[in-house]
């Protein structure tokens, strides 16, 4: 192998392991599962703030690590190859004491305040009604469908 060959292949690793190289990415990455994940739902598990969710996972994107689906108005995100998970594992390995492990997935339940396809579904909203909701799905589903029409002042 050539030297140039051998760097380009160093300064490909290096970056794949700059965009790794930290907390709130590797947990995005741990939490997207293989049929992919609406950025709501990385942000109420990580309880972070959807704009700082949305950064990581632009420098996710351009590194390669995840792939992003646009469906109407949302964004669906999911690992770029299976491997990427397998690395995670191997990496968890090198600590000691740790679990062969932590690969946790988000649930497939619908989460409490997330508005995305997803969750509305679940909760027997269609696209249109999600839009006219004054506020996010609270915790024991969605409001009756009276509140969803808003009443004309």
């Amino acid at each position: 192998m050539s030297a140039k060959k051998t760097f380009n292949i160093y300064h490909t690793q290096a970056t794949l392991l700059k965009a790794m190289a930290n907390p709130v990415r590797l947990q995005i990455l741990r939490l997207l599962g293989a049929d992919g994940t609406y950025v709501c739902h990385l942000a109420l598990a990580l309880r972070r703030r959807q704009p700082y969710i949305s950064q990581q996972l632009s420098v996710l994107r351009r590194a390669g690590l995840v792939l992003d689906e646009r469906q109407g108005l949302n964004i669906l995100y999911r690992l770029s190859d299976g491997r990427v998970r397998e690395f995670l594992d191997s990496l968890t390995l090198l600590i000691p004491g740790q679990p062969e492990s932590t690969t946790p997935l988000l649930s497939s339940e619908p989460l409490a305040g997330c508005l995305c396809p997803h969750c509305a579904r679940s909760f027997g909203l269609t696209a249109a009604q999600v839009c006219r909701l004054p506020e996010p799905i609270p915790a024991h589903g969605p409001p009756q469908p009276t509140s969803l029409v808003r009443e004309s002042t």
